[in-house]
């Protein structure tokens, strides 16, 4: 009998955990008020960008080799409002192996002032989208603080960094502003070399040779969502012990009657 109320209890533990975990979960990319982030100091600043010798070199990734084209020296400090990441059916059906990820990020005003969780902020197939929630919003946004970032390397390292970016992070990264092809292609797939532009054409395409997240995005949500994880693997693990123990004891009580 005492078994059989442990047992519903700790069911209701699980549930309530379980339950906890999933508003964890789902407000686990709100962003902290402006008051309460916590922003490395160069976020303040824009981008920056210098001329470079525009020479191209060529690499290779996925057995597939690509020829870039350099256009400025780059550096940018910014906070990841948005991602996509280009998994491997994307990159089959398009055939761009050297695209890991498109960053939409923010910086200035932007990343320092304004309430981002006053903002719908997602990505689409090589797109960032920013839709306001009110007109005050609307009003204080800056466009030119915001930068939709096409990032390409074959660096197996900074790859598997950017692969493992979050909503939240605090990144730094420099490289060349580059324009990228196929070898079996006419075209090169260019970058905006401005902030200033808006639509098709104005993101940023980063061939990356340094990248570092700085700083995660910590919150009370995330911090609930981890521990209700670990607190649901602890509960799983525990039940499979005690069936396992049940079961031995049948076992023993059937061998000794």
């Amino acid at each position: 009998m005492q078994s059989s109320i442990l047992s519903k209890f700790g069911f209701h533990i699980f549930m309530g955990v379980l339950v906890l975990t999933a508003i964890g979960f789902w407000n686990k990319e709100q962003f902290p008020s402006p008051y309460a982030r916590q922003l490395e100091p160069n976020l303040t600043q824009e981008p920056i960008q210098t001329l470079t010798s525009q020479e191209g070199f060529y690499v290779e990734q996925s057995d597939q080799r690509y020829h870039v084209k350099k256009l400025y020296d780059y550096e940018l400090w910014g906070y990841v409002v948005s991602f996509r990441k280009h998994r491997t059916a994307q990159k089959n059906r398009t055939g761009d192996h050297l695209n890991i990820a498109d960053l939409c990020v923010v910086w200035g005003e932007n990343a320092h002032i304004l309430n981002l969780n006053d903002f719908d902020i997602w990505n689409q197939n090589f797109t960032c989208f920013v839709q306001p929630k009110n007109t005050d919003a609307a009003n204080a946004f800056k466009p030119n603080q915001l930068s939709n970032n096409h990032l390409i390397t074959n660096n197996t390292v900074i790859r598997e960094a950017i692969a493992n970016v979050e909503v939240g992070d605090q990144i730094h990264l420099k490289g060349w502003l580059a324009g990228y092809k196929h070898q079996s292609q006419n075209s090169y797939r260019m970058s905006s070399t401005t902030r200033e532009d808006k639509g098709n054409g104005a993101c940023e395409t980063i061939y990356v040779n340094e990248f570092n997240v700085l700083q995660k995005m910590e919150t009370p949500w995330k911090t609930l969502w981890h521990f209700g994880v670990i607190g649901i693997l602890i509960y799983i693990v525990l039940f499979f012990i005690t069936l396992f123990i049940k079961d031995r004891k049948l076992k023993s009580a059937y061998e000794n009657p």
